[in-house]
């Protein structure tokens, strides 16, 4: 059946994609426990993919390991911000990735890797010696995570949503006494903690308050 349908003859679709096309769609439960879709068009991608790999320091010599699943946009940024570099994109098997994360690590020669903190701290640095950064997310990090990779590598907390193409915030070269609640700076170009009842007005330093992003990262809106 595959054969015929290849065989078969037929008429090639003419795209010419603008800025405001979209690139891509990525699903999301957010805080509401429903599935939402996420419409993200081609600036979001590419000025996240060139943000990504200058924060990561991609050079030609970078091994990626692509951990994350397709389904979570930060997957799109190992994988074009890898090679919009000149690296490697490493691609281990479900099997590697669930069962043998170390093994595969280590047989791949990975150099960096974004990896959950449940997933890091599965690791110990002495069996993966050829990794030298790793960005963490998705989950808080543990004071004692910190402590045993910060001296061994680069360390790096980031913070994002599918609605900002992944990623928005980053505190990257984490010392081993470092406090890995911070979050870091944003990676677009402005982030404002206003107050939870009035988006129009900023809170002090220091307070509690709504996180809201504004940049070329954002998404199109929802399906």
């Amino acid at each position: 059946d595959v054969l015929a349908l290849v065989q078969q003859t037929g008429t090639s679709l003419e795209i010419s994609p603008t800025q405001g096309s979209a690139a891509f769609l990525m699903w999301t439960s957010g805080s509401t426990g429903a599935p939402k879709g996420v419409v993200l068009e081609h600036p979001a991608l590419s000025s996240s993919i060139t943000a990504y790999a200058t924060a990561s320091q991609f050079t030609p010599r970078t091994r990626t390991f692509q951990f994350t699943s397709f389904t979570f946009t930060v997957s799109l940024c190992d994988l074009f911000g890898t090679m919009s570099r000149g690296g490697c994109v490493c691609l281990p098997s479900e099997a590697q990735r669930l069962n043998d994360l170390a093994g595969a690590l280590r047989d791949f020669r990975a150099t960096f890797c974004w990896l959950t903190s449940t997933s890091l701290a599965s690791l110990h640095p002495s069996q993966v010696p050829d990794l030298r950064s790793i960005t963490v997310g998705g989950e808080s990090l543990a004071e004692e995570i910190v402590a045993r990779w910060a001296s061994r590598c680069r360390l790096t907390v980031s913070y994002g949503t599918t609605e900002t193409c992944g990623w928005c915030l980053l505190n990257p070269g984490l010392s081993p006494t470092s406090d890995a609640r911070i979050l870091g700076k944003p990676t677009i170009p402005a982030a404002w903690i206003t107050h939870p009842d009035d988006p129009n007005r900023l809170v002090p330093i220091g307070a509690v308050g709504e996180l809201l992003v504004e940049g070329p990262f954002l998404a199109r809106g929802y399906l």
